[in-house]
């Protein structure tokens, strides 16, 4: 065999490799089978997102809150329907946490505010101003509306708890942590706080509290 006949013999081979992976491929995305169930929510989100767009995320048992690049703030029902909407931060929403009852919500954003959210009354309220960008929230399961904490960080590099205490002892702020690099995630577990920034710590808030 000469080397054109060669040439020849390996290209048809390489076409023939390349067509039984290209079928083979096929047919795995034809028997694909997602591990999860899924069912797309339509409703209102193409409204909502035609002139915005997601920057954060939370789900739970009876809804899903989204947070915009605009600050804004969406309470959507499993049907794609808006059950409540506000016009929260003046920057991006970076993060989102709710109580296990799902009465109170807890936003961060980039405009340095730490804010509440009543769902029952639709009232809302400034917990703290980092003046710098907050990158993660987090609030006590058992919040209610006399006593509980929050917890917030960001690029201001302080870990703080914010206490709500029944009266008269009022309102405390507890520095956990500063100067150990921005705070990007915050956990909360039942009596334990899982924080990352430029280290993972994990806080056990009965020996804070």
């Amino acid at each position: 065999m000469d080397n054109t006949e060669e040439n020849a013999y390996e290209s048809d081979q390489y076409e023939l490799a390349a067509s039984s992976i290209e079928e083979s491929f096929e047919e795995s995305e034809d028997t694909y089978i997602p591990f999860f169930s899924y069912k797309k929510i339509k409703g209102v989100l193409e409204d909502i997102f035609e002139k915005d767009s997601l920057s954060v995320a939370i789900s739970t048992e009876k809804f899903l809150v989204f947070g915009t690049h605009w600050g804004h703030i969406h309470v959507i029902d499993l049907k794609g329907n808006i059950s409540k909407s506000w016009h929260t931060h003046r920057a991006a929403v970076t993060s989102l946490a709710c109580t296990k009852s799902n009465d109170f919500l807890i936003s961060g954003g980039d405009d340095g505010k730490v804010v509440l959210h009543d769902f029952f009354s639709e009232s809302r309220k400034v917990v703290a101003d980092h003046q710098r960008p907050v990158k993660a929230v987090s609030i006590d399961p058992n919040y209610t509306a006399t006593e509980g904490k929050i917890v917030s960080g960001g690029l201001l590099e302080q870990l703080i708890v914010h206490e709500e205490r029944k009266w008269p002892l009022g309102k405390r702020d507890l520095i956990l942590d500063e100067g150990n690099g921005a705070i990007h995630t915050i956990s909360w577990n039942n009596n334990l706080l899982a924080v990352a920034n430029e280290k993972v710590s994990i806080y056990t808030l009965s020996l804070f509290f």
